[in-house]
């Protein structure tokens, strides 16, 4: 299956990615050169939108054999995981450019800055909301108790879980921005004006397709922010790399009690952390993901006001009577 699917990419796919580009340089007055030295032409000549919708075609291009095989084969191979996600990434990263180097938004930005910035510190209060929910659904799913047992974990947590909460957050915001983009180029690639003329009113479009490009352009790149950053978080989070990280985080901040408060010492390498009055979650170290966690008893002594007092008094005698015997020494 696997050199099946080799075989039909580089001999299949890609000629008819290469066709294709030969045809469009045919069309375009450039028969006599390669296809080679006109895909090189077109990334020098190309204005701004036009190269951002040029170079992300060619990624997604070569992306979507990659997708194709994972789906096709359900492999897991590294070398294509690595590749599909640096696909997704340098395409993540030139559509941000893109989009915060818009003439389009910097105009809209500088137009409704105060109401903008108002609508940000909204979104840190919102998304900091979230992230606590998401750290609360995290340390329910790995302890089996409530995130209020564990408070200085789900702190932490929280605090972890905010880059999540924007990115989900911002996928949303960047989705209507592609809806409003994609509309917006479509109504001004369909606008038409009339034109005075003896026979009457004859209407003619009012905007060449280069125009509107810097929309669709746009409306491209708001979609790829809109869903890259989701899928490749998704990806990240389903590894055990991930969940180990966050099982260790979870220890750190609130596991600090040694297993034998709990007359668990042969269990080497454990950590506990006490809840209510008899009981404790215990930490155990786990090959695969780290930690594993399980719910124990753990009776532990209380002193009396009058023990206490009795303890201390005898500590402070055998004290005062050890001070006095080495003075009889020297």
């Amino acid at each position: 299956m696997d050199a099946l699917y080799l075989i039909a990419v580089i001999y299949l796919y890609f000629p008819i990615m290469w066709g294709l580009l030969a045809n469009h340089a045919s069309r375009h007055g450039h028969p006599d050169i390669s296809t080679a030295r006109y895909a090189i032409k077109l990334a020098k000549t190309l204005e701004r939108d036009e190269r951002t919708i040029y170079f992300l075609s060619v990624i997604f291009a070569l992306f979507l054999p990659l997708a194709f095989y994972s789906i096709l084969t359900k492999s897991s191979d590294g070398l294509v995981t690595s590749s599909a996600v640096t696909l997704l990434l340098i395409a993540t990263v030139l559509s941000a450019i893109s989009v915060f180097t818009s003439p389009t938004i910097r105009a809209i930005y500088k137009k409704y800055t105060a109401q903008l910035n108002a609508s940000a510190v909204i979104l840190v209060a919102v998304n900091y909301s979230v992230a606590t929910s998401y750290a609360e659904g995290v340390i329910g799913h790995l302890t089996g108790v409530r995130a209020s047992e564990l408070p200085t974990a789900m702190s932490w947590l929280s605090i972890i879980m905010v880059p999540l909460a924007w990115i989900t957050m911002l996928a949303t915001v960047f989705l209507v921005l592609y809806a409003a983009a994609l509309f917006g180029a479509g109504v001004k690639s369909g606008v038409k004006k009339p034109l005075s003329s003896p026979l009457g009113q004859v209407h003619v479009k009012s905007r060449a397709p280069e125009e509107h490009t810097k929309l669709y352009a746009l409306s491209f790149c708001c979609a790829i922010l809109a869903l890259n950053p989701i899928i490749l978080i998704s990806a990240l989070l389903k590894t055990d790399w991930a969940e180990t990280k966050i099982r260790e985080q979870l220890v750190s901040a609130s596991f600090h009690i040694k297993p034998k408060a709990c007359d668990l010492d042969e269990v080497e390498g454990a950590k506990i952390a006490l809840l209510e009055v008899g009981k404790a979650i215990i930490a155990i170290p786990d090959q695969r993901y780290g930690y594993k966690f399980g719910l124990v008893q753990c009776t532990r002594e209380w002193m009396t006001p009058d023990e206490f007092r009795k303890a201390y008094n005898t500590e402070v005698a055998e004290k005062s009577q050890r001070q006095s015997s080495s003075a009889d020494i020297n």
